[in-house]
């Protein structure tokens, strides 16, 4: 956490290959592919605080991806390009919600993903153009907080009645 309302992080995540059926000629092949994103992300708190029970964000990620895509002959007539492998930078403004419960975090994310950037593909050898399409991102998952105390939302160092001041050691959101 950057403040209350101010966060970035770093993620990766694994897409499930996906496979589709194509024509090509006078034969059918099949593609598959799957892809591997590492992102960094700057997130922004519109309703809650980066230590609330919950909270609706806006995070914003810059992404590398690699993906993976290989074709099969499904008929005998058919011409397959070669497997390929690409590589390409997005931009991905989502809108994120997360739920406290105890230590951990639930969270749920979705938005879109925009091609950036340069990058390279290597069946084509073309550097320049981004190969990566655009697509649309849905992630649900849980954040488990690193560091400090995470136990009580708000967090402030005050006991008993009345309270007392709170300490400026003790935010009660040092999560990573």
């Amino acid at each position: 956490n950057i403040s209350g309302k101010k966060a970035a992080g770093l993620g990766a995540s694994y897409s499930l290959p996906v496979k589709q059926t194509l024509n090509q000629g006078a034969g059918h092949y099949e593609q598959t592919s799957s892809f591997v994103t590492g992102n960094l992300a700057g997130i922004f708190h519109i309703i809650g605080r980066t230590d609330s029970k919950f909270s609706l964000y806006f995070p914003i990620n810059i992404s590398l991806v690699h993906g993976n895509i290989k074709y099969k002959a499904i008929s005998s007539g058919a011409t397959i390009p070669e497997n390929e492998k690409l590589t390409g930078l997005t931009v991905n403004p989502t809108v994120g919600m997360q739920v406290r419960i105890g230590t951990p975090i639930v969270f749920g994310e979705a938005g879109f993903a925009f091609p950036a950037g340069n990058t390279s593909n290597t069946r084509t050898g073309v550097t320049g153009e981004n190969p990566v399409p655009g697509h649309s991102i849905l992630q649900v998952g849980v954040r488990l907080p690193l560091g400090g105390s995470s136990g009580d939302a708000k967090g402030n160092g005050s006991s008993g009645k009345g309270g007392g001041k709170r300490s400026p050691h003790n935010r009660g959101d040092d999560f990573v």
